[in-house]
């Protein structure tokens, strides 16, 4: 078709056509960068004559730059179109930049609201308009207008009975009840997913509906589920070669670092970001969403910090406060690993601010508040942290989000133990432990055992204490959490009244003299702990020279205090 192209000179309406619906033919085949050049040449052969059609083309050939990941031309394209367009046309090269988010919010708030009058007497394109409004308003601008304009374009969509739109409608009518603290509708979300199915998608990309389900069912820690949805939904956007589908990557990311999964989240949030780099700023924020919370559980402060702090200047740049939340949270996770209380303080009462700010009110989309808590109650502000966890447990009862409850009896445990009430706290931090046991993120039923194991500890409950904290310790070893490994060692170390001696070991060399007592190679230990084999070989050098000894034999004769 190209070499048609390359034949003829323009214009030239037939070969206009024919180019047009190469591009068409080439999309659906998953190649983009071809389907955008062809569109671009079916724009350059369109006559004078049938100035009609270049908003469709112009329209469809930004879809395809935007989707191929050229989005600096696909901004250049749909520019170009919404100077020279009115009425009608006007507004569905609106809905394209709106859609393919081919500029700010302001910008695309502006003008979806001139496509409202623009769309006047056309249902089917004003229940769009309404719907994308309603998109770009929520959560973080305007969440009442954003309801107004979901109620307008789901009675539009209904009139029309326009299968394409109602997914869509449908899709955010359910995301803003969700985020509200709604629940879940199960029926209305089947209604969207059956018409999805069947192939009504007004963009012809990832489906509005499977993706926010995933999320959804992230949200609500059914991680198998939510797993499945978003590796389908990576599959078909990699056969399509979307650039889009890093948005994907981006949510089983998240759902791999809750499982505990670490090295597959950071590799997969990797491939996000490679994805869309220097392509699209919006985009790039989130990829760091994932990066920065792995960091964060790792212990791996310098990239937490790093990865966290350019993920806010995206975020800022983008005016997204959601992932504003997200990233804050993960630092100030990060920080209350670190101890530094003030700065765990200041990060997560930021994200809180947020969320406030949101109104969002399902506790699965805030599970930084038992950070929040325990911080509170670390600096003495046990009032605050009690106003902190009566509102997160109302809402996980409410909604029975297991997850967000194990949380909340983690935070009812450590308010009770910093008042002294141990006997009721070990009771509240047994149920969170049982809670945790069965969700399935590892991360939180450490962070559990760890709770309990201190206050076991301060109750003088040794032997419930020394077996609770090492069934945490192993657990965080596994994940490579090693900042909380060691917070988790040092209690055991308070058992009996005193660390016992261990010839000046560092934590970390305790833990690998641990791990190779244990039996384990030195390969075995780097694996564990998620360091180089190096590593481990040098501090193993440095542990012998400690502790006076020339062998593993001897040295798991020395820690079991036979030498």
């Amino acid at each position: 078709m190209r070499h048609l192209a390359l034949a003829i000179e323009p214009p030239d309406a037939a070969v206009a056509t024919a180019l047009d619906d190469a591009a068409q033919t080439a999309a659906a085949r998953g190649a983009l960068d071809s389907a955008a050049a062809l569109a671009e040449q079916a724009i350059r052969f369109t006559p004078d004559d049938e100035r009609s059609t270049f908003p469709q083309r112009q329209l469809a050939a930004a879809e395809f730059l935007a989707r191929a990941g050229s989005r600096q031309r696909a901004r250049e394209v749909i520019n170009t179109a919404w100077t020279a367009a009115t009425g009608p046309d006007r507004a569905r090269v609106a809905l394209g930049l709106a859609w393919w988010g081919l500029a700010d919010s302001p910008t695309r708030i502006a003008a979806l609201e001139e496509a409202v009058l623009d769309a006047q007497g056309d249902a089917r394109l004003l229940a769009q308009v309404h719907a994308l409004l309603g998109c770009v308003l929520h959560p973080e601008i305007d969440i009442a207008a954003a309801e107004h304009h979901a109620a307008l374009a789901l009675e539009l969509a209904e009139r029309v009975g326009d299968p394409a739109i109602l997914v869509l409608v449908l899709s955010l009518a359910e995301h803003i009840d969700f985020y509200a603290g709604r629940g879940v509708d199960l029926g209305r979300i089947e209604r969207a997913l059956e018409l999805e199915a069947l192939g009504a998608n007004a963009w012809g990309e990832i489906g509005p509906t499977r993706f926010f389900r995933g999320h959804q069912l992230l949200a609500t820690g059914e991680l198998d589920a939510s797993r499945s949805t978003f590796e389908a939904l990576a599959a078909e956007g990699e056969h399509r070669g979307d650039s889009g589908y890093a948005d994907v990557l981006v949510g089983l990311a998240v759902v791999e670092a809750h499982a505990g999964n670490l090295t597959r989240a950071q590799q997969l949030a990797d491939d996000a970001r490679e994805i869309v780099r220097d392509v699209d700023d919006a985009m790039e924020a989130w990829c760091h969403w994932p990066l920065a919370l792995v960091a964060a559980m790792r212990g791996d402060a310098e990239r937490a910090r790093a990865v966290g702090t350019r993920a806010l200047e995206l975020a800022d740049r983008t005016g997204s406060q959601l992932l504003q939340a997200h990233v804050s949270s993960a630092l100030g996770l990060l920080e209350l690993s670190l101890e530094n209380t003030k700065a765990a303080c200041s990060h997560l009462y930021e994200a809180a601010r947020l969320v406030a700010k949101m109104r969002l009110r399902e506790p699965g989309l805030v599970p930084f508040v038992p950070d929040l808590v325990e911080t509170l109650v670390a600096i003495g502000e046990v009032e605050a942290a009690e106003a902190a966890t009566a509102e997160f447990e109302e809402q996980a009862r409410r909604l029975a989000r297991e997850v967000a409850l194990a949380g909340a009896a983690r935070c009812r445990g450590l308010i009770l133990a910093s008042r002294g009430d141990l006997e009721a706290a070990v009771d509240v931090l047994e149920a969170a432990r049982r809670l945790a046991a069965g969700v399935g993120q590892p991360f939180e039923l450490a962070r559990a055992l760890l709770a309990l194991g201190t206050v076991q500890r301060r109750a003088r409950q040794k032997r419930a204490a020394r077996e609770t904290l090492n069934r945490a310790l192993s657990i965080l070893d596994q994940l490579g959490a090693k900042l909380w490994a060691e917070k988790t060692w040092a209690e055991l170390g308070r058992i009996g009244g005193r660390a016992p001696s261990t010839g000046g070991l560092t934590p970390t060399e305790r833990r690998i003299a641990d791990l190779v007592a244990e039996g384990k190679t030195n390969k075995e230990v780097a694996s564990v702990l998620v360091v180089a084999d190096r590593t481990v070989e040098s501090a193993l050098t440095q542990i012998y020279r400690k502790l006076d000894v020339r062998s593993r034999t001897e040295l798991a004769h020395k820690l079991s205090g036979q030498i």
